[in-house]
């Protein structure tokens, strides 16, 4: 395994740093500690070619702009809180509205937007290890506790990206880390043919707000049906007010607890086209689906216009507004208990004979 450090900018007069590891099979991951952000994920599919199945930036600068968490992590709580409050210990806590009255994804100056200390970095023959961390003081975006975050990214000569989360409150909090890659692992801008599988028979129920109503959705033969290996559009199924509130899909999974999902994949993405598979393992309860449905058109890498379902996330969390319901898995991080998320992301890839 190869790794290489340079610098790739600065962030208010900070270096950022990138973070470049290479394995045998062709495979590159590239790593920056602004925002723990994978930037890119480059495939050797022959004769010289390389598919960048991530999409994102071409320049650090430009994750200092607007941008829908491209890669990055996201925290201290993914994912929406009603209203941006909860009650934790009988204390109402206010905290960031940065989305339509409501929280998402850490606010409006979440963890995708810090800088990370790197800690530690080393590679021998099987992979490369990278360390982060991250100090939220207590208050930040109005969370309760002082937060101490750490990052282990690893990638190997199986192609596999494992990303562990660690984190330690000096109060009682609530923690939902996760990360929020756009996948596109086609030869054609959008991803709604790929054929995508998830190990769900409920999702979560929303309002024409995207909050939680509370209520579980058996997904069998509706257009959130991914039990069996399918197409990710959902033009042949009768509209759902669901997918007309999110303009696609924008959707968290129950994962079916008799399962280890940190051995076994709680979904597989697939492109007919270039052969090449995703699969999402993870320790968490839920799995949200995001298929880009609000791109709008931003600029994004090598001059490219990102429109649309021209990208799609996958990304393992605890439930959306779980500390406002309380039948839901808790994301409530005690004093002193440690918080942990087992992410892992697998890539295979066949090359066609043409290409050989």
């Amino acid at each position: 395994m190869k790794v290489f450090r340079t610098i790739s900018g600065k962030v208010n007069g900070s270096d950022v740093e990138k973070i470049t590891f290479k394995n045998d099979n062709g495979q590159i991951l590239e790593v920056t500690n602004f925002g723990a952000t994978i930037h890119s994920w480059k495939l050797d599919i022959g004769k010289g070619q390389y598919k960048d199945i991530l999409l994102g930036k071409d320049r650090i600068d430009e994750y200092l702009l607007e941008h829908p968490n491209f890669g990055c992590i996201v925290g201290r709580y993914a994912n929406r809180i009603k209203n941006g409050e909860f009650t934790l210990n009988g204390k109402l806590y206010q905290v960031s509205k940065n989305l339509n009255g409501h929280h998402l994804h850490g606010g409006f100056d979440g963890f995708g937007k810090k800088i990370w200390k790197i800690e530690h970095l080393e590679n021998n023959d099987s992979e490369g290890i990278l360390e982060l961390s991250y100090v939220s003081y207590d208050g930040e975006e109005g969370f309760p506790g002082t937060l101490k975050v750490n990052l282990t990214i690893t990638f190997n000569q199986k192609n596999e990206l494992t990303i562990l989360h660690h984190a330690y409150s000096d109060k009682d909090t609530i923690c939902n880390l996760t990360n929020h890659c756009y996948f596109n692992l086609g030869s054609s801008a959008s991803i709604l043919n790929h054929s995508l599988q998830i190990k769900a028979f409920q999702c979560t129920e929303t309002n024409a707000e995207l909050i939680p109503t509370g209520h579980f959705l058996n997904v069998e033969g509706s257009p959130f049906d991914f039990i069996k290996k399918r197409k990710v559009d959902w033009s042949d199924f009768p509209v759902h007010p669901m997918i007309q509130y999110g303009k696609g899909y924008d959707v968290n999974y129950v994962l079916e607890k008799r399962n280890n999902y940190q051995s076994e994949a709680a979904a597989k993405l697939f492109d007919e086209d270039n052969l090449i598979l995703l699969e999402v393992f993870t320790s968490k309860p839920g799995l949200q689906l995001y298929t880009g449905n609000w791109l709008n058109g931003i600029a994004g890498k090598g001059q490219k216009t990102y429109n649309d379902y021209n990208g799609i996330c996958l990304e393992p969390q605890y439930f959306p507004d779980s500390p406002n319901n309380a039948h839901f898995p808790s994301s409530v991080l005690k004093e002193g208990e440690p918080y942990f998320h087992y992410l892992k992301y697998k890539v295979s890839q066949k090359i066609k004979e043409e290409n050989k």
